[in-house]
């Protein structure tokens, strides 16, 4: 050792200046992946602690209902999803199987019957259709297997379970609300 420089020996290299050294560009992805893991844990822990709160005062309200269904909150759910639970929470999937089949029904059965044809109602799986002539009421009847196989196959299975096919109504006599029994106003002609 020199008594010019007390504390480094001569005999080794001169060490070189150490600047700080900048994080790589896979160092940054890794600092930043675990600065959003982080951030997505605490929205979660903030985000079960809002829904355990709702469940204790006993109001949890649809959209955290919907967004528990779907998954994780904030995922998208498809419009067709969202419509369908709608439907099942308020009762409306008859309703709109009833309008499906009363407004589909030229789609569904072919316009050639459906120019002959009419769906007047739809209770309890039985379709209700008024035809304009005897003729296509028969051919109706006939065809109720095609015309149930036609439905299935369009809107689903277990909407329509039969087909009860009338045909066009006569004219009425009867009005007012008192009726005399027998043969009525049909026996004087002829």
């Amino acid at each position: 050792m020199s008594d010019d420089d007390p504390g480094v020996d001569p005999e080794l290299p001169p060490v070189p200046d150490l600047a700080p050294v900048q994080p790589s560009g896979r160092d940054l992805a890794r600092a930043a992946l675990e600065q959003v893991k982080a951030d997505a844990r605490l929205r979660r822990q903030e985000t079960e602690g809002k829904r355990a709160a709702g469940r204790r005062a006993g109001a949890r309200s649809e959209a955290r209902r919907a967004a528990a269904e779907r998954g994780s909150p904030g995922e998208p759910a498809s419009l067709k999803a969202v419509l369908d639970r709608w439907l099942a929470v308020n009762g409306r999937d008859g309703e709109l199987a009833v309008a499906t089949v009363l407004s589909a029904w030229g789609s569904v059965v072919g316009e050639a019957v459906a120019a002959h044809s009419t769906p007047v109602s739809l209770r309890d799986g039985e379709l209700v259709v008024e035809a304009d002539s005897t003729a296509w009421a028969t051919q109706l009847r006939l065809l109720e297997v095609n015309l149930l196989e036609a439905i299935a196959a369009s809107l689903g299975e277990g909407i329509v379970s039969s087909v009860r096919v009338h045909g066009p109504a006569g004219p009425s006599w009867r009005h007012g609300r008192l009726r005399v029994p027998g043969p009525g106003p049909r026996d004087t002609y002829g």
